[in-house]
């Protein structure tokens, strides 16, 4: 039996331009479980977004997967499939009924100038597989969105007639989560699913979230910079930096251990509305440019542990009790830049 969904294997990106070509995610490996909520954190440009685009095959051009696979578990029994070589109709059903995203901004990814009934109408009818007639689509379309629309706890009469810009902001990331759950998916992808809410109506969709997970067992992928949420909601976390993995466990290993200085970085620079904020602490400096990346480590020339061999090699991933990490304070062998 098989506890992974989905599996990144050693997977590079890379982004072709005229002149130099950039590398957004390096050589980066990572399990999903299936049923759990696994958050992927790091600064803007560490390659959270990148990750996600791969697991839908929808990288940006001139974005493309150098090597490594995307492979996607339908079944505990083990059958893969290599996502990023599938055929443009298998990718149709593969997106939304198999895998689903809340992208960013929602109302970025609503269209403003049809209703939320013709939005469903259309993902539906583009998506759905079987011959499907005009009638009996409508109806299933309604029957479908009034079951989502109330998972979310929006009134299903109300919502559908209206457009995008007749909903508030919460209103319209409910939407968005009602729409990704449309075609029953087994995953997920979140992100940053409250970015520019405020603190009530973020509390509320993270819970309708977890209840999604609960209750449906759908496989959640978290893409975010709060690592209060993520200590509340997540079971499991990546931690992302200048598009490789740094670290991975579960939650709370993640925050009890804080084994890549990074991750200790990102956690001690949290505030909270309990704890004493005095000794709240950023990270030194600004995060790498991809182009000119560091030498070795390419967290080194921030990390307040750095020593000689930091920027001399690069680290490997080591795991230390189901515990991934790439730091030379843990690694004992010696791999060349």
């Amino acid at each position: 039996m098989n506890d992974d969904i989905l599996l990144i294997k050693n997977l590079v990106i890379e982004y072709e331009l005229k002149r130099y070509s950039i590398r957004a995610i390096d050589d980066v490996t990572m399990a999903f479980k299936r049923g759990s909520i696994t958050a992927i954190v790091g600064e803007s440009g560490s390659g959270k977004t990148t990750l996600a685009s791969a697991i839908l095959e929808v990288i940006s051009s001139p974005g493309r997967i150098i090597s490594g696979d995307v492979l996607y578990f339908q079944n505990a029994q083990g059958f893969e499939t290599k996502i990023n070589n599938l055929k443009p109709k298998q990718l149709n059903h593969y997106r939304w009924q198999e895998c689903s995203m809340v992208f960013q901004g929602a109302q970025s990814s609503l269209n403003p100038v049809m209703t939320i009934y013709e939005q469903f109408y259309e993902t539906m009818m583009v998506h759905a597989t079987g011959n499907i007639q005009k009638g009996e689509l409508k109806e299933k379309v309604l029957r479908r969105a009034k079951e989502v629309l109330e998972i979310v706890n929006l009134d299903v009469d109300r919502i559908m007639p209206m457009y995008p810009h007749e909903l508030s902001g919460g209103m319209k990331q409910r939407v968005m989560i009602a729409f990704s759950l449309l075609l029953n998916p087994k995953i997920i992808i979140l992100d940053e699913p409250t970015t520019a809410l405020d603190v009530i109506t973020q509390d509320s969709i993270f819970k309708i979230l977890k209840n999604i997970n609960r209750d449906m067992g759908v496989t959640m992928i978290l893409l975010t910079h709060d690592m209060g949420v993520v200590a509340k909601f997540a079971d499991f976390v990546g931690v992302m930096y200048a598009g490789k993995l740094v670290e991975y466990a579960d939650t709370k290993s993640v925050f009890g251990k804080r084994l890549h200085p990074y991750t200790n970085g990102l956690i001690s620079a949290t505030p909270s509305i309990i704890a004493d904020n005095s000794s709240l602490k950023p990270i030194e400096g600004v995060p790498p440019d991809l182009l000119a990346l560091p030498s070795g480590c390419p967290f080194h020339p921030r990390c307040p542990q750095a020593f000689s061999k930091c920027p001399l090699l690069k680290p490997k991933l080591i795991e230390l009790n189901n515990h991934l990490v790439s730091c030379h304070l843990y690694d004992k062998e010696e791999t060349k830049a």
